[in-house]
């Protein structure tokens, strides 16, 4: 699975202009070890705001691909670093999961916000598309 996640984040300021801020990379997660794989990813802002991404991957004998137990969070405090998660929820639990068939791509897109201070303007839209690679025979020559 190769794909890409994006984040735009604000960090609210109390006393001059809010800090805005991007963060972008692809990604490539290969099916060579145990499933579920489990991946995050993560963005800062403005010193004190940080969201993250969490979630599982695992394979299905149709060669499409599950994304399940995920999880977005925000956290904001005195630095990036903090533990202080004030704002989050989950995504593709069991119930519900992500299916990625053999050759297609899945974008979702997720907003959080400091719900627990009423801090609606430290928030982060996380956009985050998974590709299904097919899978393509090894060693075979082109015909």
């Amino acid at each position: 699975m190769v794909g890409s996640v994006a984040f735009q984040m604000m960090d609210h300021e109390d006393v001059g202009r809010n800090v805005t801020c991007t963060h972008s990379a692809p990604f490539n997660h290969r099916g060579t070890g145990q499933l579920p794989q489990a991946h995050w990813f993560f963005g800062k802002c403005g010193g004190e705001v940080r969201a993250e991404i969490h979630y599982e991957i695992s394979a299905r004998s149709d060669r499409s691909v599950i994304v399940d137990d995920g999880r977005v969070a925000l956290f904001e405090g005195a630095s990036d670093d903090t533990r202080d998660l004030d704002g989050g929820y989950p995504f593709g639990f069991p119930e519900n999961p992500i299916r990625i068939p053999d050759g297609q791509s899945v974008t979702k897109v997720f907003h959080v916000s400091n719900a627990m201070e009423d801090e609606p303007d430290d928030k982060a839209t996380i956009t985050i598309t998974w590709k299904n690679v097919p899978i393509r025979a090894i060693g075979k020559a082109p015909r």
